[in-house]
């Protein structure tokens, strides 16, 4: 019978660990492993503790410092009086202030032109130039200049005088010297009888001769006219015509005859 062979047990132990140790030894040849993808740093989130407000709303703009209007002054014309002007100091609480520019037919002032009134009661000079008194009421004026023997005269212009008030009136006058044709006349029941001639005259030239009686001046009829309208008739602008209408006596009889006479400025 053969003999059993025994195993002595600190002999296994080592072998064991033999074996684990050559086991590592393996597993540390084999290929490097991959490393991971680096993980980049994040930084830590910060809180802030700052309100959020919604944005304040835009100004609103400033107002306009453009400056008022201001209420223009009307124009005044020829003929055309603009009245119910504030009262000044020097007016009356009775009468009217009229306030008069005589002008010529663009507006433009008129030398030596001065108003005259043709119906305007209490009409009398005011205490500085251009200015005059007149009653409550309607008034009638007209402007007027002498020139030579004869005076230019414009239009009549009626403005409504109120007492206590300034009224702003302008008068019309012609700014070409005036001319005539150089007679004497008076009022006669058939019209103008012609009394003098001045020598060398317009009238003179065209044959009129004293004791001639206008019948007719421009196609009015001078029986009746008042005298001053005969004369605003007659005369006129210098270098312009006048039509008259002339009765005379003749060899067989009363005639008439029409002639136009230029007029002329008259020295005197």
């Amino acid at each position: 019978m053969a003999q059993a062979h025994r195993h002595d047990p600190r002999a296994l132990v080592v072998a064991v660990i033999a074996i684990v140790i050559a086991i590592g030894l393996l597993a540390n040849l084999g290929p490097d492993p991959v490393p991971d993808p680096p993980v980049a740093a994040v930084a830590p989130v910060q809180r802030s503790l700052e309100v959020i407000r919604p944005p304040a709303p835009a100004p609103a703009p400033a107002p306009s410092l453009a400056p008022a209007p201001v209420a223009s002054t009307p124009p005044r014309h020829p003929h055309q009086a603009i009245e119910g002007a504030p009262a000044e100091p020097d007016t009356e609480p009775d009468r009217a202030l009229l306030l008069i520019d005589v002008v010529d037919a663009e507006g433009r002032p008129t030398e030596g032109g001065v108003p005259v009134p043709v119906g305007c009661p209490g009409f009398e000079a005011g205490p500085r130039p251009g200015s005059y008194f007149a009653d409550p009421g309607t008034c009638r004026l007209r402007a007027q200049r002498r020139d030579g023997m004869l005076r230019a005269m414009g239009r009549p212009t009626a403005v409504d005088a109120v007492a206590g008030e300034i009224a702003y009136v302008q008068l019309e006058l012609a700014s070409e010297r005036t001319g005539g044709v150089g007679v004497r006349f008076r009022p006669h029941a058939e019209g103008m009888v012609v009394l003098q001639i001045v020598d060398g005259s317009a009238a003179w030239e065209a044959g009129l001769e004293p004791g001639d009686v206008i019948v007719g001046v421009e196609g009015i009829d001078t029986r009746g006219l008042p005298t001053d309208a005969f004369i605003d008739a007659m005369t006129g602008p210098e270098g312009t015509d006048v039509e008259f209408r002339v009765q005379f006596r003749g060899d067989t009889g009363t005639k008439q005859e029409t002639i136009r006479v230029t007029r002329r400025f008259l020295d005197g």
